[in-house]
């Protein structure tokens, strides 16, 4: 069995700033080394990432990611265990706005508009068209 998580957080950086690069890179060959697949989306100030492996791994990689400074107001929409794979061809996909789009509008920072299962639903037809 293996364990997911769904976050969004605020970004501190301002859409394709020098960071997401950074943050691809290292996600990309960090996931790979400890069996972690996902997908993260950047839009209207937020970032909103899934990502699944084993129990140990996801968990090191929540508690990194929550002091990462290149983002705020961590908040877990989502989590659990699957049997199988979502993202299983990605270490770490990525989609901007440019690219696709979930609806999330920067004035919905009181309350992020979407629940998980739409979440996911929109990372995976990310997924499948990039």
């Amino acid at each position: 069995m293996l364990e997911y998580v769904l976050y969004h957080s605020r970004c501190v950086f301002q859409d394709f700033h020098i960071s997401d690069l950074d943050i691809l890179r290292t996600a990309i060959s960090a996931n790979e080394e400890h069996g972690l697949t996902g997908f993260l989306h950047r839009e209207a100030g937020y970032f909103v990432q899934y990502y699944e492996g084993p129990k140990d791994k996801v968990e090191q990689l929540t508690a990194n990611l929550m002091r990462d400074t290149r983002h705020y107001d961590f908040t877990i929409i989502g989590q659990g265990q699957v049997e199988a794979r979502r993202f299983a061809d990605w270490s770490m996909g990525y989609s901007g706005p440019k690219t696709a789009q979930m609806g999330l509008d920067v004035q919905d920072d009181q309350d992020f508009p979407l629940k998980a299962a739409v979440v996911i639903d929109h990372l995976l037809g990310f997924a499948q068209r990039i």
